[in-house]
């Protein structure tokens, strides 16, 4: 008798609920919203979705009206507010509150697309650590739904409405990235996301990604370097300490070395063999009296010549995407090209093409950087 009891108290309270605003299937932990987009908006490209939940996502209709379902209600099951963000299909972007009932449907109130604030986005920009390439980085906002798929490098995120958010990057062999960005001020905003190698993921770093910049994949470690094997050496050279380096003669920066006879340096100074502190073991460098003295990227530290993060890093930091110099861990630092939402790679002074990493593929320009040629 009790079973029969609680069907029947079930059916009426579905029927009670259909008719007085509720669904005909309903669902105690959603509900359904409605609303209207008045004034000058985009047809075709306007949306709306409710924020936290970027799949109720739905096209604003020609007349400018909207309907989102299994919009989520409060945790307590009582009335809640949702924010509804309102895109205009162009330029601007805004949160608009209204009640959202349990299995029940509500009306949101008009909004006039004039009153909407200027939509934010946000240009993102992945750093792989290893040098591997970031091309198949792929990124999101929790809770917000965007107007395209930002994938690549550098993506643009794209509408936003004032807030505080959490911008996710993915990419294969590497762990997630999360990173807060504000946008309650009226400006935009580049971010740079440093992906770090997943160190159990058998696909890491550049064995599922490949490098950039002409750098060769290391399949045991997933990191890039300028060779691994003497094959992608060119004639008369050979692949040293992942270096490509002549087979006979003095050796350049960072090639592997015993004695500081080994080491080629310009007339006037000394060439040094010094342990290279970031792992690389005994690295060739020279003696300077300033920076200028020493390879682009080069800082003369006790007067010595030495990459700020170690050789290895010093040839995966050449080329890495940027907004500011003060991204790149070379010494000198440029942001080549880089220019307000435009981003640009990281590079340094030069006096001569010998200063420049040419293996990978860089020359001295006319302004004293090493320009990708």
């Amino acid at each position: 008798m009790n079973s029969i009891k609680s069907i029947l108290g079930a059916v009426l309270s579905a029927a009670l609920l259909a008719g007085c605003g509720g669904l005909d299937s309903p669902d105690l932990n959603t509900g359904q919203v409605s609303g209207r987009l008045t004034g000058d908006f985009k047809k075709g490209a306007a949306f709306a979705y409710a924020f936290g939940a970027p799949e109720t996502k739905v096209l604003v209709g020609d007349d400018g009206s909207y309907t989102l379902s299994h919009v989520p209600v409060a945790s307590n099951g009582n009335v809640g507010k949702a924010q509804v963000v309102l895109f205009d299909g162009d330029t601007r972007a805004d949160i608009q509150l209204a009640d959202v009932k349990p299995a029940s449907r509500t009306q949101a109130d008009d909004r006039d697309s004039g009153t909407l604030r200027r939509a934010r986005s946000v240009v993102t920009a992945a750093r792989c650590s290893g040098g591997a390439s970031a091309a198949k980085t792929t990124y999101s906002v929790d809770g917000a739904a965007l107007k395209d798929d930002a994938k690549g490098d550098v993506a643009t995120l794209f509408p936003l409405p004032p807030g505080v958010f959490k911008v996710r990057a993915k990419l294969s062999g590497f762990h997630d990235k999360v990173q807060d960005v504000d946008l309650n001020l009226d400006a935009d905003a580049q971010i740079e996301m440093e992906l770090e190698l997943d160190e159990g993921d058998d696909h890491r770093g550049c064995i599922a990604n490949g490098c950039t910049d002409g750098r060769e994949c290391d399949d045991h470690d997933g990191q890039c370097y300028g060779c691994t094997v003497d094959a992608q050496c060119a004639a008369g050279q050979k692949c040293d300490n992942r270096v490509c380096v002549a087979t006979s003669g003095p050796l350049p920066a960072c090639a592997s070395c015993t004695a500081d006879l080994n080491c080629d340096a310009p007339v006037t100074f000394t060439g040094k063999c010094v342990l290279d502190s970031f792992g690389a073991g005994n690295v060739c460098s020279h003696t300077c009296g300033a920076d200028t003295d020493c390879p682009s990227g080069f800082a003369c530290n006790g007067g010595v010549c030495a990459p700020p993060a170690g050789c290895s890093a010093y040839f995966q930091a050449f080329g890495s995407v940027c907004f500011q110099p003060s991204q790149c861990a070379l010494a000198d630092a440029a942001c080549f090209g880089a220019s307000g939402s435009t981003a640009g790679y990281c590079t340094s002074r030069c006096t001569s093409k010998s200063d420049c990493p040419e293996s990978l593929g860089y020359i001295c320009s006319s302004g004293n950087l090493c320009v990708k040629k």
